[in-house]
């Protein structure tokens, strides 16, 4: 199944020049899942057409496709070939590779915003944040909804939400006593909680927890 394109930009301090070999397989494997949010992707099932340096740039246009035919590191004996090419630049190197600007054409040059006065490398504003988030993955139940009106929504729960500067502000007002009731109850002393957000790109950012672990959402 076509995925749609997903990008990926990081602050210009960690894109480095391509003094170093370009990305092999591995590389391209791990920098794709990084940047679409996706289980880990066995080298052997990427297929390099391509990677050039860019003048005037950092890292490599690389031109690729991941052949759909490994459950895990357990090779299927047939393969099916996905039918088009995948394209990002890949930045980093010493410390990995990191895909930015997924595109599923070979078509058309990746472009991305390298200057960090960019208005596309910071935007986190209220309105990027509305809709529905998950962490790490769409396919579990742990969702988070930012409704355009305040409204916030998780399996269990509901409240209000704000956004302001980096600070993601969630007051949990009514929960799901599980077990006993279907309805959500008031509860007696509303929680809040705060989380530092990072934006990663227009549709990935990381959440800094209260115990201070880090964790990535992206949208569903």
């Amino acid at each position: 199944m076509l995925r749609s394109a997903t990008t990926l930009i990081i602050a210009a301090t960690m894109l480095t020049s391509a003094s170093h070999a370009a990305p092999d397989q591995r590389a391209i494997a791990e920098g794709h899942d990084a940047a679409v949010g996706v289980g880990r992707t066995p080298a052997a099932a990427v297929s390099i057409e391509s990677c050039e340096t860019v003048a005037g740039r950092p890292g490599y246009d690389c031109t690729f496709s991941i052949s759909v035919c490994f459950d895990g590191d357990t090779p299927i004996p047939q393969c099916d070939d996905p039918g088009y090419s995948e394209r990002a630049l890949f930045v980093g190197g010493d410390n990995g590779w990191i895909a930015l600007d997924i595109q599923y054409s070979s078509e058309t040059a990746p472009h991305v915003p390298l200057d960090p006065s960019s208005p596309l490398m910071s935007d986190l504003t209220p309105q990027w944040l509305e809709g529905y988030w998950n962490f790490d993955n769409c396919e579990n139940d742990g969702g988070l909804t930012f409704d355009r009106n305040g409204g916030y929504a998780v399996m269990g729960g509901i409240g209000r939400w704000n956004l302001a500067e980096n600070i993601l502000t969630i007051t949990l007002t009514h929960e799901i006593d599980v077990g006993v009731t279907a309805d959500h109850e008031p509860i007696a002393e509303p929680r809040t909680i705060r989380w530092p957000v990072d934006w990663i790109g227009p549709n990935t950012a990381n959440i800094t927890l209260e115990n201070g672990e880090n964790r990535q959402i992206i949208r569903c």
